[in-house]
């Protein structure tokens, strides 16, 4: 069996399109997966299929999310190794009051969007990317910490 993280986007944000996650795990099962855990109001949802090919669970999954609630919900799939692989590396050292905060993209942005992302830095920030991923080195001035940090980031990006 392989292990996956499923990213949902713009469940249970706003009061739009809220799915109980007892729901959305039942969702996932009629796709006859396992599901290893639901991640409280995120929507994000780890699970385990003999499935190789994310794609295909990715219009199954979201097939079956809009058959049963009604939504159209977008998605896209990691591999598990894939997620520990990003949360392990070590793209800088950090010192005590930076933080890096990484977005998860269905796809590798195109070039101008990568060339545009620089003109986001700022004394507080430096953003990169590098495959579907975008990074943000953060450092905290002060008291001052931002709470719109992955929401610039995402703009930046062009996935909100």
């Amino acid at each position: 069996m392989n292990k996956y993280v499923a990213f949902l986007r713009a469940i249970n944000v706003g009061g739009h399109a809220i799915i109980r996650m007892e729901d959305l795990k039942r969702m996932f099962e009629c796709c006859r997966l396992l599901i290893g855990q639901t991640c409280i109001q995120s929507g994000n949802v780890i699970f385990e299929s003999r499935e190789d090919d994310t794609a295909l669970l990715e219009t199954r999954i979201e097939s079956q999310l809009e058959k049963a609630s009604g939504y159209k919900i977008k998605l896209f799939v990691r591999t598990m190794r894939e997620v520990k692989s990003i949360a392990n590396q070590n793209l800088c050292k950090l010192n005590d009051d930076e933080t890096v905060h990484v977005a998860f993209l269905n796809k590798a942005p195109d070039k101008k969007i990568r060339q545009a992302l620089p003109s986001r830095d700022s004394e507080a920030d430096d953003f990169k990317v590098k495959g579907r991923q975008s990074y943000n080195l953060h450092l905290q001035c002060g008291d001052f910490a931002d709470p719109n940090v992955p929401f610039c980031t995402n703009k930046a990006i062009a996935v909100v």
